[in-house]
């Protein structure tokens, strides 16, 4: 249903077929194609274009029906988790209860709920040849905090301090407010903790990751420790 949704609004190419039961879909052909990679993602024109596609999406109002949050998918991996034949990263329940206690800090900033793509890998921004760009793969679409989304961009795509506020100039119209900076921290945290999990659920199911999950795992530990910090002051 979102990627119908978004396919009628514009934000993916038109989406002809979708079948939930088996998972086949048709796409409309996207003349001239180009997915984006890590790299080109941060060239300033690609900036642009991905803040305006955001922006454009959190203030769509549309009416996704479901909600993302990564602090219930994280619980729901954990629980999925029971009976597999799997090993969680040394230190988990202490990193957990971190990454839980700021939660509330979360709150306290206030989180909204508007529509979100909430996968903003490279390789699912798409531009034609006209250089429209395209939001593909609505697998994990829900409504959730735009800071989120903002946050994922970024740790997905290896964004350095510069590129995060070249994005902050084109998506605010100026300096990003410390308040929505502060839940991008804490929205890093949760997704590498969340993606973490995801990996061992994975791999205990046969597939192999690498060192992903692990690293993924130590960068929330650091994260969360500059975090509980920061709250503390």
């Amino acid at each position: 249903r979102n990627a119908r949704l978004a396919s009628d609004m514009g934000f993916n190419c038109r989406l002809a077929y979708c079948d939930p039961d088996s998972g086949v879909k048709i796409s409309e052909y996207i003349d001239g194609a180009e997915t984006l990679t890590p790299r080109t993602v941060k060239l300033e024109e690609n900036i642009r274009l991905t803040a305006d596609i955001l922006k454009r999406l959190h203030t769509s109002g549309m009416t996704e029906v479901n909600a993302f949050d990564p602090f219930a998918e994280a619980l729901r991996y954990e629980s999925l988790l029971q009976g597999e034949n799997a090993r969680m990263y040394e230190g988990y329940s202490q990193l957990k209860s971190q990454v839980f206690s700021l939660r509330d800090r979360l709150e306290e900033l206030g989180r909204d709920r508007l529509p979100c793509h909430n996968d903003l890998v490279a390789a699912n921004l798409v531009k034609n040849r006209e250089g429209r760009l395209f939001l593909i793969d609505w697998e994990y679409a829900g409504l959730n905090d735009p800071m989120f989304h903002i946050a994922a961009l970024f740790l997905e795509n290896g964004f350095g301090p510069e590129d995060e506020e070249l994005f902050f100039h084109y998506y605010f119209g100026g300096e990003a407010p410390e308040a929505c900076r502060e839940k991008i921290h804490i929205f890093k945290i949760s997704q590498d903790f969340l993606w973490s999990i995801w990996t061992v659920l994975k791999e205990a199911k046969g597939d192999n990751f690498g060192s992903y999950g692990q690293d993924r795992f130590n960068r929330c530990y650091f994260n969360a420790q500059s975090g509980l910090r920061k709250n503390a002051t």
